[in-house]
């Protein structure tokens, strides 16, 4: 400081101001890099959350697609193919996985298809970042499939290794 106080009371004083703007200093600094740590939520965690959103959505024309879109019992899942898959003049917006991805990487759109194909498309054309800024969503529950064999059968180690 340019002015050092000479009685016993000014200089606790200016101590006292000094650790308090290096308190106050940390806090701040402390409270940007916090913020800047913390990763940005996912932008859609659930169906209703993109069946409310301003995003246009895309489907890959698979058989099971098709059918599972119209005939499941899932409010939601209706709800979604309603307002958002016959969104325009009434059809649904197929499309091949190439284009899908293509218009997810542009923006403002959702693309639901085979995670396979969809993941080998986007590991090519998106960079490291943008593939960060990505959201799944799971439209149709996974379920686990069981296979029934024949107690002690022949083909029960090879499904075990499968």
């Amino acid at each position: 400081a340019t002015f050092i106080p000479k009685p016993t009371s000014g200089r606790f004083t200016l101590l006292s101001l000094l650790i308090m703007s290096l308190l106050l200093y940390n806090y701040y600094t402390s409270s940007i890099v916090s913020s800047l740590l913390s990763g940005l939520p996912p932008p859609f965690e659930t169906i209703e959350e993109l069946s409310h959103s301003d995003l246009e959505v895309g489907l890959e024309d698979i058989v099971y697609t098709r059918t599972l879109f119209e005939v499941t019992k899932d409010e939601r899942i209706k709800h979604l193919y309603k307002h958002k898959v016959l969104a325009h003049n009434n059809q649904p917006s197929y499309m091949t996985v190439a284009e899908g991805i293509a218009r997810v990487k542009s923006g403002g759109f959702a693309y639901h298809s085979e995670p396979i194909l969809a993941y080998s498309i986007v590991e090519r054309t998106f960079e490291p970042y943008e593939i960060c800024e990505l959201a799944e969503i799971h439209v149709f529950t996974p379920t686990i499939l069981w296979v029934m064999a024949q107690k002690q059968g022949q083909y029960n180690k090879l499904f075990q290794i499968g």
